[in-house]
C-alpha cells in the first residue's frame, strides 16, 4: 500500500512539473502584419481580407485542417414567437448589416502585465445598415459602429472571470455601437458562419452545440470537426452580454441565446442579443485543442526530455514494486 501511495506522489508531482514546464517554455505570441495573422504558441489565426473572417489552425496543421469562423451579418428581426431565437420561416427580418462588405480598419499592439504577453487586434468599422427587400426596398435606414477586439495572451489568464487558454485560445470583444433600430421591439441576431479546408479540400465540419459552466458563468460552445482533421477548434461565448447606455455608467447585463442550424451542406449559428439603446458588447472566443494529450506534451524537444524521463522513473518503481 504504502509503495502504491508513494507511485501515486511521483505520478502527481510529475504531472505538476510537466504542466509547470510546458508554461515556462511556451512562446509568445507574435503578430505578422503583412499576412494579418496572428501566432499563439498552440493556436495560428489569420484576420481574411483584414475582415472579421478568421482562418484558424495549430501551428504546422494548416495542410491538414483549417477552420473557418465568419462573422456574416447583423440582422434586425421581430420575434414573432417571442422564443428569444431567430427562425427564417416564422420571424419577421428587418434589416441587415453586410460585415465584409465594410471596410476594416486594422490595428495591432503589444502588451505586457507582469510578464503575460498580450497582442491584441482591433478591427474597426462603420457599417451601412439596409432595409430587408419588401420593407423598405432595400434602402439605406442607418449606420453603426463595430469593433472587434481580439486577444491573445501568453499564459492562462482570467478575464471577467472567465478562464483563457494561453497560447491557444483568442479572445474577441465584439462590440456593438448606435444601432439604427426600425421598430422598437425589435431584436438583433449576429449570423456566425462555420467552414474549413480539410486536407486541402473545402468542407463543412461537424458542428455540436452544448451548453457547460466556467467558474459562475453559464457558457455554450460549438464544437467543430474536420474529417480526418486531427484536431478541433471551438467556438465559445458567456450567455450574457454587457449592455451600457452611455459612457462612464455601469453596464447592464442582458441574456444572450442561439439559434443553430447545423447540416452536412452548412453550419450556422446566430447569436440573439436583445433591444439596446447605446453599446452592447459581447464576448466569444475561438479555441483550437487536441484529443491527443501526448501529442501536445511532446510538441517541443525539451517536453519531450521530460515526458521520457517521467516514463522512466515511473517504470524503475514499477520494476522495483515487483522484486
Amino acid at each position: 500500500m504504502k509503495r502504491k501511495i508513494g507511485t501515486a506522489l511521483v505520478a502527481l508531482f510529475l504531472i505538476f512539473n510537466i504542466t509547470g514546464a510546458v508554461d515556462l517554455y511556451s512562446k509568445p505570441p507574435m503578430w505578422h502584419g503583412n499576412a494579418s495573422t496572428v501566432e499563439g504558441d498552440g493556436i495560428v489565426v489569420q484576420f481574411l481580407e483584414n475582415k472579421p473572417w478568421y482562418m484558424i489552425w495549430m501551428p504546422g496543421k494548416n495542410n491538414t485542417a483549417v477552420y473557418i469562423v465568419k462573422f456574416n451579418r447583423l440582422i434586425e428581426f421581430l420575434d414573432l414567437d417571442n422564443d428569444n431565437k431567430f427562425n427564417m420561416s416564422i420571424d419577421h427580418m428587418l434589416s441587415h448589416a453586410l460585415l465584409y462588405s465594410a471596410m476594416w480598419d486594422v490595428s495591432a499592439e503589444t502588451i505586457n502585465i507582469s510578464g503575460t504577453i498580450e497582442i491584441r487586434i482591433t478591427l474597426n468599422a462603420i457599417i451601412l445598415v439596409q432595409a430587408i427587400e419588401g420593407v423598405g426596398g432595400g434602402a439605406t435606414v442607418g449606420s453603426f459602429n463595430a469593433t472587434f477586439v481580439n486577444h491573445i495572451y501568453s499564459t492562462n489568464v482570467e478575464v471577467d472571470a472567465i478562464p483563457i487558454a494561453g497560447g491557444k485560445e483568442l479572445k474577441i470583444d465584439v462590440i456593438i455601437s448606435g444601432w439604427p433600430w426600425i421598430n422598437n421591439e425589435s431584436k438583433l441576431a449576429l449570423e456566425i458562419v462555420f467552414a474549413g479546408m480539410f486536407r486541402g479540400r473545402q468542407g463543412i465540419p461537424k458542428c455540436v452545440h452544448e451548453r457547460y459552466q466556467a467558474k459562475n458563468k453559464h457558457m455554450s460552445r460549438v464544437r467543430l470537426a474536420g474529417e480526418d482533421a486531427g484536431y478541433y477548434a471551438e467556438f465559445r461565448y458567456q450567455e450574457e452580454a454587457k449592455i451600457q447606455q452611455a459612457a462612464h455608467t455601469e453596464p447592464n447585463m442582458a441574456n444572450v441565446s442561439s439559434t443553430n442550424c447545423f447540416s452536412k451542406d452548412s453550419a450556422v449559428t446566430w447569436l440573439v442579443y436583445p433591444h439596446f439603446d447605446g453599446t452592447l458588447i459581447h464576448d466569444p472566443s475561438i479555441y483550437v485543442g487536441s484529443e491527443g494529450i501526448l501529442e501536445m506534451l511532446l510538441k517541443t524537444p525539451v517536453i519531450g526530455i521530460i515526458v521520457v524521463a517521467a516514463i522512466l522513473i515511473i517504470a524503475a518503481i514499477l520494476i522495483k514494486r515487483r522484486k
